[in-house]
């Protein structure tokens, strides 16, 4: 695996130019780089890749009147580095020169941290030596120090490649910087990093002005050149504020497009601390501290006194809201309750007579969708405004178990229901707004392990674990093209799999949780029909639970039974691209359950503002 990406990087990398930053003779030679200029007394001076500027003389109304349009930038989506987690290390030096330029790592290191990384999930690990040559396994970023201007590829293409920077500015335009190193740094690696993301300039934009004059890269120009141009993104070298002290910033729309691709970085997980009184807990997903003081979720509900458990947590697709069930331990009513995430408050609850088997939200924010079992039997869908909790529609759905976590479209809702009768499964793709079913898919039969369903990202496809026959314990999984209602390819999967959840991560890697104890999760390829568990050692627990906001990083929670009651903790698993493996991190946010099953969703990832 590891040389077929080498062939591939190397086949596009080696191309007629880098990311229009200037090419590189060599290896530079640290000798240059004195003791001297070693002092954190340096003035500070900004500098930034080789280019004939025109920064200064674009027109100042022009500035005005770009600084006030909505501005966006410049990405190039192909280049996108399929994880969050990019291992950077310096390339070509000896243990004695890495250990010399420690003053300037921690320069480069800090700049990072305090611009990309501070602004998005994405995180830029190792930062060490990089291996001899001999050993090819190093899948990632490296630097090399060179005597010649900086320059990066673009995304994944900066591996084999590798990132160019140059520490004694011996090339021209460059003196200011001779004696200003810090600053100049500073920017050039912020600017550099946002080639390493897959950024592309943005005077490369055809909808650049006049007044910027700048020569457009031939290669690595950007195909996503959302909204309007942005004068002061850093990735423009017509910034007025190229010459400028503090430059090595982000603008808003540089963290825009760092969140559009690599998430937003202050993920909060909601988990259900404790399923009796619904005691919610906010965690920050990278540190694990609580970010807000818990909430009690059946606070002011109507007979207070009844006992009432969290059942089920789902986010927003905005992630500005969780949407909570609280139910009566003893069978009664139920309450759909609203958390605003920012401020951590509930803001809106209605109360339901019926059982909340599912809920969901809609794409646009604007519904929840909310899976229902009356005790008279009936069973169904109903929608909700999100804002209100009016009801908006309901419709019937004999046997309604899941829905499908909707991605773009707000019209159509996709429901996975089982008849107990025939033991058959059966999708409806429900009319929101007409309260219609208006399509039935045959979906197999259900049986003892595994139940699931997910719509695909762009929503062409529906998939969903079936059965060759009722009550099997060999699941499998299957789907249909929604246009055509075309089956897709039926694929089995290990015999006492038990899967709890599906989730498409992209096109064609499927996600999937387990209750079968000692198992991970795992994820389905459905190019080459293999499955990989996420963590492949033996486990005392099970995963029941999983998502991935992003399609990079993956959260679930594992079940463990411990002097007998059960809890649940929430994992992150990121991915180690190049190996291909996922690193696991127990965050320690703890769920407990009163009884086995009662908890049927205990976390959220939500993004607060």
């Amino acid at each position: 695996m590891r040389k077929n990406l080498l062939k591939v990087f190397i086949a596009i990398c080696v191309i007629s130019a880098l990311s229009g930053c200037g090419g590189s003779d060599g290896v530079a030679n640290l000798s240059g780089v004195k003791a001297s200029a070693v002092s954190t007394e340096m003035e500070s001076s900004t500098g930034q890749e080789s280019f004939t500027t025109n920064a200064e003389g674009i027109a100042q109304s022009s500035a005005q009147k770009l600084s006030t349009s909505i501005l966006k930038g410049n990405a190039d989506s192909t280049t996108m580095w399929p994880s969050n987690s990019i291992r950077v290390c310096y390339a070509n030096l000896t243990e004695e020169e890495f250990s010399s330029i420690e003053w300037y790592r921690d320069i480069i290191r800090i700049a990072v941290a305090n611009t990309w990384e501070a602004h998005s999930r994405v995180r830029f690990t190792d930062w060490g030596r990089c291996p001899n040559s001999a050993d090819d396994w190093f899948v990632g970023v490296r630097i090399n120090f060179t005597n010649d201007n900086p320059s990066t590829p673009l995304g994944i293409y900066s591996y084999p490649w590798g990132m160019r920077l140059n520490l004694v500015y011996n090339y021209y335009f460059r003196e200011r910087c001779v004696d200003n190193v810090k600053p100049c740094l500073e920017f050039d690696v912020v600017h550099e990093f946002g080639h390493v993301l897959g950024f592309s300039h943005e005077h490369n934009r055809d909808d650049t002005p006049d007044d910027c004059k700048e020569k457009k890269d031939t290669a690595f120009i950007g195909n996503d050149p959302i909204g309007r141009w942005d004068l002061y993104s850093i990735m423009n070298y017509c910034n007025p504020n190229y010459q400028k002290e503090g430059a090595a910033i982000l603008s808003s729309t540089d963290i825009e497009m760092v969140q559009k691709y690599y998430g937003k970085p202050n993920e909060i997980a909601y988990v259900a601390k404790y399923a009796s009184g619904a005691t919610i807990g906010a965690f920050n997903v990278k540190t694990g501290v609580l970010r807000y003081p818990y909430v009690q979720g059946a606070a002011g509900l109507p007979n207070e006194t009844k006992p009432r458990l969290l059942h089920i947590m789902k986010s927003s697709a905005d992630g500005q809201h969780v949407y909570i069930a609280v139910s009566d331990i003893q069978g009664g009513d139920e309450a759909l309750r609203v958390i605003d995430t920012p401020s951590n408050e509930i803001v809106a609850t209605k109360m339901i007579q019926e059982r909340v088997i599912d809920l969901q939200g809609s794409p646009d924010g604007k519904l929840i969708y909310l899976l229902y079992k009356a005790s008279s039997g009936e069973e169904g869908m109903r929608a909700y405004s999100a804002q209100s909790l009016d009801l908006v529609s309901d419709v019937s759905v004999s046997g309604a178990k899941l829905i499908a976590r909707p991605r773009l479209n707000s019209k159509f809702t996709y429901v996975l229901a089982e008849s107990g009768a025939s033991g058959q499964q059966t999708i409806s793709e429900i009319d929101v707004a007409s309260a219609n079913v208006t399509r039935t898919f045959a979906a197999g039969a259900f049986g003892k392990h595994g139940t699931g369903i997910a719509l695909s990202p762009n929503e062409t496809e529906l998939h969903f674990i079936t059965h060759a026959a009722t009550g099997d314990d060999v699941p499998q999984l299957t789907g249909v093209e929604i246009t055509s209602g075309k089956p897709l390819a039926l694929r089995n999967l290990p015999a006492g799999s038990d899967v709890t959840e599906i989730e498409l991560m992209d096109t064609y890697r499927v996600l999937m949780g387990t209750n079968t104890k000692g198992k991970s999760p795992s994820i389905y390829n459905l190019g080459d029909s293999t499955i990989k568990p996420l963590i492949d050692r033996p486990l005392p627990f099970s995963f029941p639970y999983v998502t991935s906001p992003d399609g990079r990083t993956i959260f679930s929670m594992y079940k463990q039974r411990l002097y007998g009651q059960s809890y649940f903790s929430l994992v992150r698993f990121d991915l180690e691209y190049g190996s291909g493996i996922y690193v696991d991190d127990d965050l320690a946010m703890i769920a407990f359950e009163v009884d086995s099953g009662i908890l049927d969703r205990p976390f959220a990832i939500a993004y607060p503002n």
